[in-house]
């Protein structure tokens, strides 16, 4: 703190400020920008630090229990403050691709690749798939038409119900993975 009043930065505010402008966004953003110009003029990040948070909070006693007479002595913690993690700056995504040594295509390229790659050589089945949806449909509406003749409960109606949704699922995969299977393992 003596650097600052050695710079004499600090300089008294001489006007008046009434209840209104208080409030004031722009009265609030002028604080800011001489806070920044104070802190800008301190030499040490240490001392940054000291004057832009110089509250710190007690150790908690879960955080007393842990420490062992062996450990180093504990330090007085900083109150947490809302700091991202990620810098707005920073984009972790070339991070990323240098991690896992992916390549990513971006933008119309990576639409354009996938689509030539992967759906014009992808053989979709529909008859098929068509024929085994019209069995399903046909037996599930016949079990039905029987469960309302005789009387069943709605429960097991909506189980049938979740039977026919489970089948249409199971044929999907099984004519999709048909004819493609080499292919979907390639995209995987």
């Amino acid at each position: 703190m003596s650097t600052i009043v050695n710079k004499n930065i600090l300089k008294p505010f001489t006007g008046q400020l009434n209840e209104k402008k208080l409030n004031d966004p722009k009265t609030r953003l002028l604080d800011y920008y001489k806070m920044q110009e104070i802190v800008n003029w301190l030499p040490t990040v240490k001392e940054k630090i000291d004057f832009v948070n110089p509250y710190e909070r007690e150790w908690s006693v879960a955080e007393k229990t842990w420490h062992r007479r062996w450990m180093r002595p504990l330090s007085r913690p900083r109150k947490a403050w809302t700091f991202p993690p990620i810098p707005n700056y920073f984009d972790p995504l070339n991070f990323y691709k240098y991690v896992t040594k992916c390549r990513l295509v971006e933008g119309s390229e990576a639409l354009n690749e996938l689509e030539n790659n992967y759906y014009k050589s992808l053989v979709l089945p529909t008859n098929g798939f068509e024929k085994k949806v019209t069995e399903s449909l046909s037996i599930f509406l016949e079990n039905n038409r029987i469960s309302k003749e005789e009387g069943h409960s709605e429960e097991e109606i909506a189980d049938n119900c979740a039977k026919f949704l489970r089948s249409l699922v199971d044929d999907a995969h099984l004519i999709l993975a048909k004819g493609n299977l080499g292919k979907l393992l390639d995209h995987r």
